[in-house]
């Protein structure tokens, strides 16, 4: 019924007349009965609201009011607001005001997400709609039917497992996200609010990151979710963790601090012992004793709610040159995020997390310095994060001409001046970049290319050795160790330098499949102390009994079997390994005088 007065007054002329009283088009209208349904056209209106037809504008749901007032019929207890709520509450008004955005409420069962978040709908204006999907089958059907979600309009995804994890019948979790971020970045007109409600557990798997065969089913679900805002509907921190932090030893909460503040400014939830130290600097007073304190231990960090990692590697030997790594516990990852908790980041955290940080948390540290008002902060780290772009390529680039190089020196004929080319054109590279990591490409090519002038092979060597004083710790110096030690002219002085190196590189990364190509050399040198001699043999039979199925496992083991001069244990555990190992071969090919060999080591 319009409630404009000349159409009202035509429409209520023609009713009557249609109503068959006494009256026509053109005779006046009844006082009364124009007052009577003018009324009523106006109480309708009012009921209405300003909300536009269905005919003319198709939405989803129902109006938000009518939510407010079946929340109100349910009778529920007196709403106590909590911290979340209130972060809540503001982020739906943000939303109303214009920006499109995705809120993940974060809660376990009984936690009160689904009251909290009626609460917080009631923020929204009159004009909104809220829509409850049945299931991924229903949003999906919206979201690829071609029709656009109208503005104005709050999708509520509880519980959000059903549809961010595929927990339904209908499109996998990828593709909903997929389209739910279409619509908040597209929606023309105003802006739409997705609220999802997770449990914990829901969570955690959703952010685990890859499987065991590489692959993640959630990236784009967590994407979606991260790109907004994520909320944990009960932090419930361990009261005896948070304890323990705060009246902790100065030094120990200095340290713990800095890895709160870390993660909350956007490094990775794995930390280096070395950029928590340098952070942790600036937390300091004058009177607290420098870093690391003799407080510094294990069991302390853990009762404050941060834990060292394991170490990968066997630190019983070379314990410094194995980095240490450090996690919080969960309930101080919720700490370390809690928007409420006083912020304070001394200048070392800055200097720290531009020392040690990644690339892509480069990013995130800077886009989170903007965020939080550190605007200089903000633009330093996009800067570091835009020269190491460009670092990287150039890497990238360094790396692939070394590679070349080292192809072309292993397909020169050795009869033809094509070797001496080659040669010179990597020597004049590494005269260049002889100590960055992918030059051991270029001396890998080099020492094992056969009839190089004694000039040329003696300039490689001083290369090697220099590059091993700085590389010799990492894994991938094994590539330039094994090379070295074929070479069975090397001066006395050098041969007695890289077998230092090796005895050290193998008990680093003897455990790894790839040291084989340095256990066979090192075991077929005559230059070797009874102390290396061991040192060698024990890593390989550790190897041996580890990666039994190899095709290198004959190298290795025909080595071992010919080193001669070992201590009786040593060559104990040979001969055993050998009468098991050809128990098991069969009538697999097996080393030259395999048999001999065995009775001479056991004899």
């Amino acid at each position: 019924m319009p409630t404009e007065a000349l159409a009202f007054d035509w429409l209520a002329r023609h009713l009557l007349a249609r109503a068959d009283l006494g009256h026509s088009l053109s005779s006046p209208t009844p006082p009364d009965g124009l007052a009577a349904l003018r009324h009523h056209a106006l109480v309708e209106a009012a009921r209405q609201g300003d909300r536009p037809s269905p005919e003319r504008i198709p939405r989803l749901g129902r109006p938000v009011r009518t939510f407010d007032r079946a929340a109100e019929d349910m009778a529920m207890p007196r709403f106590v607001e909590r911290r979340h709520d209130r972060v809540l509450h503001e982020a739906v008004r943000a939303c109303a005001a214009g920006a499109s955005r995705m809120v993940t409420l974060i809660g376990p069962v009984g936690s009160g997400k689904s009251r909290s978040t009626m609460e917080a709908f009631r923020e929204l204006p009159s004009d909104w709609w809220l829509w409850e999907p049945r299931g991924s089958a229903d949003l999906a059907a919206v979201l690829d039917g071609g029709a656009e979600i109208p503005s104005h309009t709050a999708i509520w995804l509880d519980p959000g497992e059903r549809y961010l994890l595929g927990r339904s019948e209908g499109r996998t979790g990828a593709h909903l996200a997929a389209g739910l971020r279409r619509v908040l970045r597209e929606t023309d007109g105003g802006p739409v609010l997705v609220l999802a409600s997770l449990r914990p557990e829901d969570w955690s798997l959703l952010t685990a990151g890859p499987r065991s065969d590489g692959t993640n089913p959630y990236v784009l679900p967590r994407t979606l979710c991260e790109e907004g805002l994520v909320i944990h509907s009960q932090p419930s921190y361990d009261t005896a963790t948070l304890d323990h932090f705060r009246f902790g030893p100065p030094a120990a909460r200095a340290f713990v601090t800095a890895a709160l503040d870390a993660r909350h400014f956007g490094h990775g939830p794995v930390m280096s012992e070395q950029l928590l130290i340098d952070a942790a600097r600036g937390y300091l007073d004058g009177r607290t004793p420098p870093l690391p304190p003799a407080d510094f231990s294990s069991a302390v960090l853990r009762r404050m709610g941060l834990y060292r990692l394991p170490r990968a590697t066997d630190e019983s030997d070379y314990p410094e040159s194995v980095p240490t790594y450090y996690r919080l516990s969960d309930y101080m990852e919720q700490y370390a995020k809690d928007p409420f908790r006083r912020l304070a980041p001394p200048g070392t955290l800055w200097d720290a997390l531009a020392e040690h940080a990644s690339n892509p948390e480069l990013d995130r540290i800077g886009r989170t310095a903007r965020n939080f008002g550190h605007s200089e902060q903000a633009e330093r780290f996009r800067e570091l994060a835009r020269s190491d772009r460009a670092q990287r390529s150039a890497l990238a680039r360094q790396e692939k001409q070394a590679r070349a190089l080292r192809a072309r020196l292993q397909r020169a004929d050795p009869t033809s001046p094509d070797v001496r080319n080659a040669a010179d054109e990597a020597l004049d590279w590494l005269r260049a970049d002889d100590r960055t990591e992918s030059a051991q490409y270029v001396l890998n090519g080099l020492l094992l290319r056969t009839g190089l002038p004694r000039d040329l092979m003696a300039e490689t060597i001083r290369h090697a050795l220099d590059w091993l004083m700085v590389h010799e710790d990492a894994p991938y110096a094994g590539f330039v160790l094994g090379p070295l030690l074929r070479i069975a002219t090397l001066p006395r002085e050098q041969a007695h330098w890289i077998v230092n190196r090796t005895v050290k590189w193998l008990r680093l990364h003897g455990g790894r499949g790839s040291a084989a190509f340095v256990l066979r050399p090192a075991l077929l040198r005559g230059d070797l102390s009874r102390a290396h001699a061991a040192a060698v043999a024990d890593v390989a039979l550790a190897w041996l009994e580890q990666h039994g199925s190899r095709p290198s496992e004959t190298s290795v083991l025909s080595a071992t079997l010919r080193r001669d001069g070992l201590a009786p244990e040593s060559r104990t555990r040979i001969f055993a390994f050998g009468i098991a190992w050809l128990r098991k071969a069969g009538d697999r090919p097996r080393p030259n005088s395999f048999s001999a060999r065995c009775c001479n080591v056991s004899t």
